[in-house]
């Protein structure tokens, strides 16, 4: 008896290990297919056409002709959330990188997105980079676009540093977006720095302009050199045709409402005010990780023009010393601190008196400057009278402790329009 016990107790331990190596076999059969079938999918290239449309310093400038986005702030008030970096990931069938987990982390992320606007039920949404970061990019947009209507809230995006660099080009991307019911992105001019460089204006229920959102392009990080990606970059930066378009914004409207007209940058990239304001500013709220040192950089480059086969690469450096950027880096690699020491006022001095993108975009009524790209639990500092805002990290893809210290979500904007002038105030909001 004992013996047919141990006999059948064999032959289901057998039958038991046949079965889990036959189910292996067939998962990794299917991995593999999965990855082929992927990687022929990922060699496919979506190229979008945008109509040519330049920009020159020498036209007159009309908030009718632009046909600029325009918003009124109902009880002299108006709310924007701004998400950042999602970096969505292939989801279903071709998911097979995460052992088809992407639907799942896609969909926790989107479930963040949704805890957050039914928090707040903003007048208007605004994505500041890095929606997604893998290969059928086209896919993950337009599933983003389905997600994004249901709200049935305005809704815009600026592009960051990951946004054009998989199968679908820039262009492509700017038409999925803008086709979306409530998405109010626009391309821009053609012949300033990548796609979408536009305005968004808040105005009185008289016809006021109130405030302005300038929304900027700062280009891309391409991982192959690729002559398709159309008005793409091989790297990041403001270039001097952007700039003077900016010149030209402010100057526009300032002219047209007879006043200075208050205004926030937003784009994906911050650039190296930031690190000065974090290192000798005052803390709003926030605690940034030591990223500033490296993502707070200005990147300039120079007189680079768009074109239709992209940028070449010319990036320079921005204003700052060699010197000083140096002894930063070296002190926060033997250290891993930031370097307070090390960046002066004389410094931040020298770097807006030289810095052909800084002295520009502070020279006017831009008081505020939003940006995402650091992964962080987002902050806000207050230096030189003006203020810097780091977008909080959306959603648990991409993402580490050091970063964000586990805190992951948006950040809400509240506009207030007085007698005495406009306020506009921020704070992170965690899933």
């Amino acid at each position: 008896m004992k013996k047919n016990i141990g006999i059948r107790a064999k032959r289901n331990l057998k039958i038991t290990a046949i079965s889990v190596a036959a189910v292996l076999v067939l998962f990794f059969s299917l991995y593999g297919v999965g990855q082929i079938m992927l990687a022929g999918e990922a060699k496919k290239h979506f190229r979008g056409a945008v109509a040519e449309s330049l920009w020159s310093a020498e036209q007159a400038f009309s908030v009718e002709a632009e046909g600029y986005t325009v918003f009124t702030a109902a009880q002299n008030q108006f709310t924007v959330l701004f998400i950042s970096d999602t970096h969505f990931i292939n989801g279903g069938w071709y998911g097979v990188g995460g052992f088809w987990t992407g639907t799942m982390r896609n969909n926790a992320v989107y479930g963040d997105i949704k805890a957050l606007v039914e928090a707040t039920r903003p007048d208007l949404i605004i994505h500041t980079g890095d929606l997604q970061t893998d290969k059928l990019s086209d896919l993950i947009y337009e599933e983003f676009c389905v997600f994004m209507d249901g709200f049935k809230i305005p809704w815009t995006f600026t592009f960051g540093n990951h946004d054009a660099e998989m199968r679908a080009d820039k262009a492509e991307v700017a038409r999925i977006i803008s086709e979306a019911e409530y998405s109010f992105f626009r391309s821009g001019y053609t012949n300033l720095n990548g796609l979408g460089n536009d305005v968004i204006l808040i105005e009185s229920a008289e016809g006021s302009i109130l405030f302005a959102f300038i929304l900027a392009d700062f280009g891309d990080w391409q991982k192959r050199k690729d002559p398709d990606k159309y008005l793409s970059t091989y790297d990041v930066g403001a270039t001097d045709n952007q700039i003077e378009w900016y010149r030209w914004v402010c100057e526009g409207l300032d002219e047209t409402a007879g006043y200075t007209v208050p205004s926030a940058l937003v784009a994906h990239i911050p650039f190296h005010a930031y690190t000065y304001a974090v290192e000798l500013g005052e803390r709003n709220y926030g605690n940034p990780f030591a990223t500033e040192s490296e993502w707070g950089f200005d990147f300039y480059r120079g007189d680079v023009a768009a074109n239709e086969f992209g940028q070449k690469e010319t990036a320079t450096a921005g204003n700052v010393t060699e010197e000083e950027y140096t002894a930063y880096m070296v002190y926060y690699r033997e250290t891993g601190k930031r370097a307070k020491d090390v960046l002066t006022r004389a410094g931040y001095d020298n770097y807006k008196a030289n810095s052909p993108f800084f002295s520009a975009v502070s020279s006017y009524g831009t008081r505020w400057f939003v940006s995402g790209h650091n992964h962080c639990d987002g902050y806000s500092y207050e230096f030189d009278g003006l203020t810097y805002v780091s977008v909080a990290k959306t959603g648990d893809i991409y993402t580490h402790k050091d970063w964000d210290g586990g805190n992951r979500g948006g950040t809400i904007a509240t506009l207030k329009f007085t007698a005495d002038g406009v306020t506009l105030s921020t704070a992170p909001l965690y899933k």
